[in-house]
């Protein structure tokens, strides 16, 4: 999205900034129509909600206008839900329900679906990358598909011969990427834990690439991220000498060939898109610029082995979340590294494999296992020092802010939300509000939303908003409890569509935040991995009136600053 289309796209682009947490089909617009086929299964990484997913026809990486999507339900599933029993392509179907049915639109038999964006229900944490898995639907009578890391890896390979081989080295066969190895029914530690190695390694390479590479993804005709360049020559790595799979994820130079060779690939667009390339990370000749994430990368292995334990096929089902968000915490840290270096990553790889940390882990990962602890609690803290050795300091670090309290029932009611920064005068003023109007049955864990959003920054107060800025603006969309137990959650997960794109973003509690000298309730925004902490002076509140129209909102939300 770009502010070129004039103020309204301009303002709509901001608030995806402000609200959500822009998903991987912003750039495209096409609505699914002329239905031949429905596509149905389920993703994981742990199990996405609200990820796009898509038939990507001329297998660019990247969803275009005429390619058919849908979205991830609550549990991971698209178009047919096997654990409730819902066809969300049922003729008719509530409109909440018919956006996670995916219809193939096209005749064709071979392609792949793609899957980006969305959140991670195990982690509570916006999902990075890119899965895909490759199918023929005339080979299929069923055409239900479980999409995963390991899917993905294979789907890299587009012939027999490789993919047979690739899977005997990861151990595997043909009959492994169909399981839902996360779920009661099929659960897999050992399928998790390679899933699991591989997603994680893939994440830290590719995170390098695209910080760097910052076109792909945003510009026209790029792949949405870097991840998929990892993934085919990783696979082309491991199927290219006589290691197996799991040496080369623990390879230095093996990580380092793939990185240089998915390098070249970005490049290559670049050159082909006529776009500015930035200056080479690495090469095999000088891999300098490599060795920070290959290093980090080449950890994960031991990483997830340390957690998940010598004995991994007694694990059991209810053993493995704390120990996915204990490998997350340290996945995130190394993603939200911006140049330099975090030497709390080190410490945190330090203290997970550390041979006589082995009790401590395992108390960490356990008191993860609650459903009211958070990873974007716990990547925050430096893995050292006095105040993280027991039980009691891992409960701290992991919990959200003393005073912070589920959601329940907050269908019918409205919140509304303030940045506490207002900038400074006379050419720096900021005022950011929403507020939200939640919609839906009294006792639901979903339904729909209305949100007036204002978007104030770097304004001046001669009342020149400048492009980007609104005084109001009217958007709708969907809001889910994820993960709810008894009515209640500490994540709210709202989905809106508009100028073609799907945005996301969670909202959690965050205890309270001090306001000009006065105690506020506060909610934490989760936006793809950036938190901030926005307060709100009434709470939540049952709503005598929803508005209808920009107008209202710029009514309900008047200016702080004086413009």
């Amino acid at each position: 999205m770009s502010s070129s289309n004039g103020l309204k796209a301009g303002a709509l682009a901001s608030m995806c900034l402000v609200l959500m947490a822009c998903g991987g089909s912003g750039q495209d617009d096409g609505t699914p129509s002329n239905i031949s086929t429905h596509l149905s299964g389920r993703v994981i990484d742990g199990y996405l909600a609200r990820a796009t997913v898509f038939v990507d026809t001329n297998n660019n990486g990247r969803r275009d206008a005429w390619e058919a999507y849908a979205y991830t339900d609550d549990e991971g599933y698209y178009s047919y839900n096997l654990n409730t029993n819902t066809d969300y392509c049922v003729a008719g179907i509530d409109p909440a329900l018919g956006q996670y049915c995916l219809n193939l639109q096209v005749d064709i038999s071979h392609f792949v679906i793609r899957i980006d964006s969305g959140y991670d229900l195990q982690t509570g944490e916006p999902f990075f990358g890119q899965l895909s898995r490759r199918v023929n639907i005339q080979e299929n009578s069923d055409p239900n598909f479980i999409i995963s890391p390991i899917t993905t890896l294979v789907t890299a390979l587009d012939d027999e011969q490789s993919t047979l081989t690739l899977l005997n080295k990861l151990g595997l066969n043909e009959a492994d990427l169909d399981v839902d190895y996360l779920s009661d029914r099929e659960f897999n530690a050992e399928l998790l834990s390679k899933a699991i190695t591989i997603h994680k390694t893939v994440s830290v390479i590719a995170d390098r690439l695209t910080d760097v590479y910052d076109e792909i993804g945003s510009s026209l005709g790029t792949p949405n991220d870097a991840s998929q360049a990892v993934y085919l020559n990783l696979a082309m790595q491991i199927n290219g000498g006589t290691s197996t799979a799991d040496e080369v994820l623990r390879s230095a130079d093996d990580l380092v060939e793939v990185m240089n060779e998915a390098e070249a690939r970005l490049r290559s667009i670049y050159e082909l898109r006529e776009l500015n390339l930035p200056t080479d990370i690495g090469s095999v000749n000088d891999t300098s610029g490599f060795s920070r994430a290959v290093n980090i990368a080449r950890q994960v292995p031991t990483i997830v082995d340390t957690v998940f334990g010598g004995d991994v096929d007694s694990l059991t089902r209810d053993d493995v979340d704390g120990k996915i968000k204990l490998i997350e915490s340290v996945v995130v840290k190394s993603l939200d590294e911006q140049g330099g270096q975090d030497s709390t990553i080190d410490s945190a790889i330090a203290f997970i494999t550390a041979v006589g940390n082995a009790t401590l882990v395992e108390s960490l990962s356990g008191i993860l296992n609650s459903g009211d602890t958070f990873v974007s609690a716990l990547k925050n803290n430096d893995f050292s020092g006095e105040d993280f050795d027991s039980p009691e300091d891992f409960d701290s670090a992991v919990s959200l802010p003393s005073g912070a309290e589920a959601f329940s029932l907050i269908a019918g009611k409205t919140v509304r939300l303030s940045d506490p920064e207002l900038g400074d005068g006379p050419n720096d003023l900021k005022d950011i509000e929403v507020a939200f109007f939640f919609e839906g049955e009294s006792v639901a864990d979903a339904g729909t939303f209305k949100a007036c959003v204002k978007y104030i920054d770097g304004a001046s107060s001669d009342g020149s908003l400048g492009d980007g800025n609104t005084r109001g603006e009217l958007i709708e969309g969907f809001w889910t409890l994820l993960n709810a137990q008894n009515n209640e959650s500490y994540s709210i997960l709202m989905t809106a569509t508009f100028l073609g794109g799907s945005y996301q973003s969670v909202i959690k509690p965050a205890g309270f935040i001090m306001v000009d000298g006065e105690e506020r309730y506060a909610l934490r925004f989760d936006f793809d991995g950036d938190i901030r902490d926005w307060h709100t002076e009434n709470g939540f509140n049952f709503a005598t009136t929803v508005p209808n129209s920009a107008s209202e909102c710029e009514q309900l939300l008047p200016s702080r600053v004086g413009i």
